[in-house]
């Protein structure tokens, strides 16, 4: 195995209720966030108690089509999804960032946060196993 540098470039959180209008609540900033590929991703929220969680994902298309994706499956945030927001953080990497590099980035900050976010749910069961 092959140890590789990756820097990530966080950007601001989005308000999830901004993709539910088509964007047309976005700042320009937003629009552009939105639009960018190749990311890792947070979910933010609450539940009604105020316990936060997080859900981290990946994709390599368009951060504004995979949150609307998530949305229209409700398959996000699980039971924690008052004042919702999303984090995109663009990846980048000496070698090619593909979908192989970019799970493997999801699967280092599922871990993270694991190991660092004590008294915060972390969304991703079926991933922090394996």
């Amino acid at each position: 195995m092959k140890l590789v540098n990756v820097t990530i470039e966080w950007h601001e959180g989005i308000d999830l209720d901004k993709f539910k209008s088509n964007n047309q609540e976005m700042t320009q900033s937003e629009q552009e966030i939105a639009a960018t590929e190749q990311v890792v991703y947070i979910f933010c929220g609450e539940n009604s108690n105020g316990d936060r969680a997080t859900d981290v994902g990946y994709t390599s298309r368009r951060l504004v089509v995979r949150t609307k994706e998530h949305l229209q499956n409700g398959d996000y945030l699980e039971g924690f999804k008052s004042d919702p927001k999303v984090y995109g953080g663009e990846v980048s990497s000496p070698i090619e960032v593909d979908r192989d590099l970019l799970e493997q980035v999801e699967g280092t900050l599922i871990q993270f946060f694991k190991e660092n976010q004590k008294g915060r749910h972390i969304c991703n069961q079926s991933k922090l196993n394996t």
